[in-house]
């Protein structure tokens, strides 16, 4: 996916559209791995978006994650580090002991948000006491 930004210019009666400039939304990113866990966070690590022209330079992720018996997901952002061939992120907010999760994860820049990866494998978090309920 692509965004550009064109201009029209007519020779006579035809109207020609130039490309001025193309910006590209970031492919899909690979599918997070949880590295570790505790009680309150979850150490995730992926592998960042192939970028072939140079023009879809992450800003930062996106993190959509929940529970099976979520309504609906939570979302996360995180500034992208410098660029690399691994990002990873340690998440801390909304995470409850004893509690299922999983993750997918989208990078984003100046020309939109790119396809969300393929969802991680569930993760249970350690209860307060070390023990998954």
């Amino acid at each position: 996916m692509y965004t550009n930004t064109y201009v029209v210019l007519y020779v006579g009666l035809h109207a020609k559209f130039v490309t001025i400039s193309g910006v590209f939304v970031p492919n899909k990113p690979g599918t997070p791995c949880i590295v570790a866990t505790s009680a309150h966070s979850v150490e995730l690590e992926w592998e960042a978006p192939v970028d072939k022209t140079g023009s879809a330079i992450v800003v930062q992720y996106i993190l959509l994650y929940g529970h099976p018996d979520a309504a609906k997901f939570l979302y996360y952002r995180k500034k992208a580090a410098a660029a690399g061939k691994i990002s990873s992120c340690t998440l801390k907010q909304r995470i409850w002991p004893g509690r299922t999760y999983r993750f997918a994860v989208a990078a984003e820049n100046k020309a939109g948000c790119g396809e969300f990866s393929d969802f991680s494998e569930f993760v249970t978090v350690p209860s307060e006491t070390g023990k998954s309920l």
